[in-house]
């Protein structure tokens, strides 16, 4: 025989050892016994394990010990158990919720969606205790809040997340409510930079949803459904000499119909598109300032070429107050009297083209000295 160690009170959403509640004295453990076999009884202690419902059964020597009703489903504790890794986790899952907690928020919200026009059909996932039921897909293949809504023509499911959900729970579920033609909706209650907030985030097309604060009293105020949207937004971050794309988390206020279906999931804003818009913003200022740098060095090389060429038009002020480059004309008398000419040897030989500093010729064409002795 298998022994229950652990329990789980719904009704405190606590586990204690069976010890513990097997430690009132003996009037109290046969009316416990009792109440237990009755239908409004049932499911008032369930197993810490798999949170199906438990009896109080009792040995030959008079002794009482937790135990599974017969017909009940597998549990890890049973020597016979044939559950698989994920069923555990899910299994686990379900227990969270059965907290007080849980069940509180769940009836906030579908009571908030009851007072919108456009949900149709809204259910609240009913405890093991209310439908006298037991089995593990009947428990963790129901969401806590389902609807039709009208504005998405599509049903949705709404799983709420007090902390942490094992990523084979969250994998099956989506895989599970996608063959029903429906969509789940994951929201937080809290929101905690955990495994489950990023395992949900980066496969929500970068939206997260949580019911905060905040939340709670917008919705109360409106008697409409409002959550907080955790999303990925991208911009650009100019530096002058450089572009860059940039993501920033980004939050706001939004109501479910706010969200639009893309890519399985419900989403508000469209990350994936924010990311192309900001690399083609950065693209095109790139492009705009390269252009502008091209024209600027094409101007610069316009005008030198233009005073070069003596153009008037593009002489600066203090051109028209130097005095041209030319060879002195003391240097030129010299020359001609010496009957020497001029050569550069780039080739030039235009007496225009050649200046004189000091003592020094110089080629215009090439800036080079000229030997002329």
């Amino acid at each position: 025989m298998s022994t229950v160690s652990k329990v789980f009170l719904p009704e405190e959403g606590k586990s204690y050892s069976s010890n513990e509640v097997l430690s009132i004295d003996e009037a109290a453990l046969f009316k416990l016994r009792r109440f237990l076999r009755e239908p409004e009884g049932l499911g008032s202690i369930l197993c810490a394990t798999c949170f199906q419902p438990l009896i109080l059964a009792g040995t030959p020597s008079q002794k009482h010990h937790f135990k599974h009703p017969i017909g009940s489903e597998d549990c890890p504790v049973k020597s016979t158990t044939s559950l698989t890794d994920s069923e555990l986790q899910a299994i686990s899952y379900n227990g969270i919720k059965e907290s007080k907690k849980h069940k509180d928020y769940k009836a906030t919200i579908s009571n908030l969606l009851k007072s919108e026009v456009g949900y149709e059909n809204i259910q609240v996932e009913q405890t093991y205790r209310e439908q006298f039921q037991t089995g593990l897909a009947k428990a963790w293949r129901r969401p806590d809040i389902s609807f039709y809504s009208n504005t998405h023509n599509m049903d949705i499911a709404i799983e709420l997340v007090l902390d942490r959900v094992p990523l084979d729970v969250i994998v099956a579920r989506d895989r599970f409510f996608k063959e029903q033609g429906a969509t789940v909706l994951w929201l937080f209650l809290q929101d905690k930079n955990n495994f489950t907030r990023k395992d949900i985030f980066y496969n929500s097309n970068e939206n997260l949803y949580v019911f905060d604060l905040e939340s709670k009293i917008t919705s109360r105020d409106q008697s409409k459904l409002f959550f907080k949207c955790f999303y990925t937004q991208y911009g650009i971050d100019d530096l002058g000499f450089q572009v860059q794309v940039v993501s920033s988390e980004q939050s706001k206020l939004v109501s479910l119909n706010d969200l639009h279906f893309n890519e399985n999931n419900l989403t508000y804003f469209d990350v994936q598109q924010s990311e192309i818009d900001a690399k083609d913003e950065a693209d095109q200022i790139y492009k705009q300032r390269q252009q502008e740098n091209d024209d600027y060095r094409k101007r610069l090389d316009e005008k030198r070429q233009n005073r070069l060429s003596g153009n008037s038009a593009y002489a600066s002020v203090a051109d028209k107050y130097i005095q041209p480059r030319v060879i002195q004309e003391g240097l030129i008398a010299e020359l001609n009297a010496n009957n020497k000419k001029l050569k550069c040897h780039c080739g030039n030989e235009d007496m225009t083209q050649f200046r004189s500093k000091a003592c020094f010729i110089y080629c215009k064409l090439c800036g080079n000295s000229v030997v002329y002795d």
